[in-house]
């Protein structure tokens, strides 16, 4: 322990490179980690269970004490979140198949280390003994795509079994540090969470973090040590999510599983160590998991121009250049704006023609949506302890209405619209991203009008579809008519997505018709792995039309599904745009034409050409486009 002290306290040799090692301890909680408090379920602190960890390492970096996961609170989409700084819509989910299909939208800070430093693909590493988080080694953004090197760590050689301790892949990272010399590894441990799961009790999952924590020991040791890698490698000891806190500790439930937004699930560890990092230094500034990979760029004196993370700058000394501070607008819709800070307590705050709006007191505020005199966003509170993500809506003349739910996703962003007798709004009610209609309750598209002053909602008693996402609604012919992105419910894979369609009608009592699958089998690939996201809707009459994007490994294409009978049978699906270079995270317009966006020219195109946008385009607003100009997010 000793050697190990005095050579991280050397000073840095500053002729050799800047290295980092992101380790992520797969789902151990806070209680088990960085907690001053006992555990209940160990009645030991959680610094005693990570014991080598704040006896070795700890007192030479800087501990963050209060980060969270405010996205997904399950493994791919966690990972994705921590390398791109953005939060990431279930769509990405890995599948044990066609992971290539489920890669983030953003760029990764892989990718964007690689284009801004010139580095080779063998500099960027993300390694693992589980198989699920290879997607976020690049991302499906056009002008993009050269990202990490991905080892799944197994078993034994030749095997595609992952290996079952946490050991192995420290051997296996150690043997790459010697042969490729890496400047930026992410290593995931996923004994603990597989214990979490699986183990047989809760020692099982006491004992892997014991195990977990000692091989971080011994690597940042071995790190130390090492003729390349010592004094000037930052380490950093994170997880992608945390694991239940709520009900009866005494019961499994408690503790075994993940992916809702109670405060277990949420709260993660964030300990930074090495050159450019404060030593001594314990910082409860609310953060977030998105703000990893901001931090590292900084480090690097790189820049991730589409991150909405925040650098961890307590943990960064003085001769860490500082980058760019954040400027512009995220989001637009009719008079409301997403404006960014660059405060980590008040991250973004949300406008009316001007003014601020969002509660002073909010973390964040965003996912504004307007129309017909109504706006509505989303937005949440931190202090110790962390709230829902909770919508907010009001009229143009400054009246506050009621919240149309209690809670809503870290991704919300409602289809508001003019209804025939006032403003409606729809979307999917699933405010823990990944829960399951029959599994985790109420959950699937919900409708509603406002009716003097007060919400009317309806919703499908019988949801039968799992992990909805997309919802968009107009006016049909006899009612409204909705399209969203579906998984079916016979069916656990959540990459097997479809595109449905739903009628719904307001009268006496709310009317809804069974979500319907739209057949695209006419453009879909003959074989291989498939996805849809992001509908659009027009209805002219009887007439229905349809956009929806679909992606193989290969390629990216824009379809049409047109119906002449109001959405009770479709014709065939006809391709409108085929382009590798389709924006996938900027869903297709009709205006009234079919439009889109392709990159990495980044122009808007329709039936009679593109036009150029000057910038990377971030998303739709009511008037135009959101752009990035000169470093600047702005509305055009």
């Amino acid at each position: 322990m000793l050697l190990a002290l005095l050579l991280a306290c050397r000073p840095p040799d500053t002729d050799k490179p800047l290295s980092v090692v992101i380790v992520v301890v797969d789902g151990v909680r806070v209680e088990e980690a960085i907690r001053t408090e006992e555990s209940e379920l160990s009645g030991l602190t959680g610094r005693e269970h990570f014991e080598r960890v704040f006896d070795e390492i700890a007192p030479q970096g800087t501990l963050f004490t209060n980060v969270r996961n405010m996205g997904t609170t399950i493994t791919a989409p966690a990972h994705a979140n921590l390398v791109t700084g953005t939060r990431t819509s279930l769509g990405n989910m890995a599948v044990d198949e066609g992971v290539g299909l489920y890669r983030p939208d953003e760029p990764t800070l892989f990718e964007e280390l690689r284009d801004q430093l010139d580095w080779a693909e063998s500099d960027a590493l993300v390694l693992a003994n589980q198989s699920l988080i290879e997607p976020v080694t690049s991302s499906t953004m056009p002008g993009y795509g050269d990202g990490a090197g991905w080892l799944h760590v197994v078993s034994s050689p030749g095997s595609d079994r992952p290996a079952p301790e946490d050991a192995q892949v420290f051997t296996t990272l150690g043997a790459r540090l010697d042969s490729d010399a890496p400047r930026l590894v992410m290593a995931n441990l996923k004994a603990v969470d597989r214990s979490g799961h699986y183990g047989d009790d809760v020692d099982s999952y006491l004992e892997a973090i014991t195990k977990a924590q000692g091989h971080i020991a011994d690597f940042w040791a071995t790190v130390q040590a090492h003729p390349d890698y010592a004094d000037n490698t930052v380490l950093i000891v994170t997880s992608d999510h945390g694991r239940h806190r709520d009900g009866d500790p005494s019961a499994a439930e408690y503790w075994r599983d993940h992916g809702t937004s109670v405060e277990g699930d949420r709260q993660i560890p964030v300990l930074l160590i090495g050159p450019g990092i404060e030593a001594g230094i314990e910082d409860d500034t609310a953060h977030a998991l998105t703000d990893i990979a901001p931090t590292v760029a900084e480090l690097f004196g790189a820049e991730l121009g589409w991150a909405t993370g925040l650098p961890m700058r307590a943990a960064l000394t003085d001769e860490v250049a500082s980058g760019p501070t954040r400027s512009g607008v995220l989001q637009a819709a009719g008079p409301l704006a997403v404006e960014l800070t660059d405060d980590p307590g008040a991250r973004s705050v949300v406008t009316w023609d001007g003014e601020v709006v969002s509660d002073a007191s909010a973390w964040a505020a965003e996912g504004v949506a307007y129309a017909d005199g109504l706006g509505c966003w989303r937005e949440v509170l931190i202090g110790t302890s962390a709230s829902p993500w909770v919508p907010r809506c009001r009229l143009d003349d400054g009246t506050e209405l009621s919240a149309p739910v209690a809670e809503v996703s870290s991704l919300w962003r409602p289809h508001v619209r003019a209804g025939v007798d006032g403003p409606e709004l729809s979307f999917i009610d699933n405010p823990d991203d990944i829960a399951q209609p029959g599994v985790d309750g109420e959950v699937g598209p919900i409708w509603l009008r406002l009716v003097d002053g007060a919400w009317v909602s309806g919703r499908d008693p019988e949801p039968a579809l799992r992990y909805p996402t997309d919802l968009v609604t107009v006016d049909g012919p006899t009612g409204m008519v909705s399209a969203f992105i579906a998984s079916p419910y016979s069916n656990d894979s959540r990459g097997d997505r479809s595109v449905y369609v739903q009628a719904a009608s307001w009268g006496e009592t709310f009317d809804v018709g069974p979500p319907v699958a739209v057949d695209i089998s006419a453009v879909r690939p003959e074989s291989g792995d498939w996805r849809v996201e992001r509908p659009a809707l027009l209805v002219d009459g009887e007439d229905l039309s349809l956009l929806v994007v679909g992606m193989s490994n290969s390629s990216r294409m824009l379809i049409r599904i047109d119906s002449t009978d109001g959405g009770a049978s479709w014709g065939d699906a006809s391709v409108v745009a085929e382009d590798p270079d389709l924006v996938v995270h900027m869903p297709p317009r009709f205006a009234p034409e079919p439009t889109w966006v392709v990159g990495d020219d980044w122009a808007i195109c329709d039936a009679s050409g593109c036009t150029d946008t000057g910038g990377p385009v971030r998303g739709w607003a009511d008037e135009g486009i959101v752009v990035r100009v000169d470093g600047v997010w702005t509305v055009r």
